[in-house]
């Protein structure tokens, strides 16, 4: 199976290494979020140039109660305060984030690509991507949070707020690949990061 490998934050990159010359295991801790190969995870990704900014495989577990199997590929605002938070998401919606998601299945003798879906801008339907991964932009949504908070992923003190790229139901536990290509450069962006989330929705999303 291949090692995890990752490409994310601008001008920061990270592939997987054999197990040769691989750097030593670190322990995924509370403390060490981003260490997390198994969902639900996160990673810091920049915005603002065009390009791939995710390449990242993963493992991906059963639901736990009350998450549904509907799993979103996409992003987390989190600031100390809700007005500075809901900016800034705002800013992220109206850029037309558009993009190019794609995931694949990875198993010992085969690559599939996973159907994926969208949502359309008013939030009241789901509509199908096309093979290329093409997506106009994000929209708001939400994950379960229980999830996050047993893996330390989730602070009461902070502002979060969850935007999605894309969903695919009825996922399949098993290894994965994501990569998100942007379109265009978003320099009204900024190079703040946010968050790649990828999680399990709640029921009834």
């Amino acid at each position: 199976m291949s090692a995890l490998t990752m490409l994310v934050v601008a001008g920061v990159t990270g592939c997987g290494q054999s197990t040769e010359n691989a750097q030593p295991t670190q322990r995924v801790t509370k403390e060490n979020p981003a260490m997390r190969s198994e969902v639900p995870l996160i990673r810091s990704v920049a915005l603002d140039k065009a390009g791939e900014i995710v390449n990242l495989e993963f493992e991906l577990p059963p639901p736990i109660e009350n998450a549904s199997s509907t799993l979103l590929l996409g992003l987390r605002v989190v600031t100390p305060d809700t007005e500075a938070g809901l900016k800034r998401s705002s800013e992220i919606i109206r850029s037309h984030l558009s993009a190019r998601v794609r995931l694949l299945r990875i198993e010992q003798d085969s690559i599939s690509q996973i159907p994926l879906f969208r949502n359309t801008p008013d939030l009241q339907d789901r509509v199908a991507i096309g093979a290329d991964g093409a997506v106009p932009g994000v929209t708001s949504s939400d994950v379960e949070r229980s999830q996050l908070e047993n893996a330390g992923l989730f602070d009461d003190a902070l502002f979060h707020d969850v935007l999605m790229f894309a969903g695919t139901q009825d996922a399949t536990p098993g290894h994965y690949r994501l990569t998100i290509q942007l379109d265009q450069d978003h320099p009204g962006l900024g190079p703040e990061p946010v968050e790649l989330l990828i999680a399990y929705m709640g029921r009834g999303k």
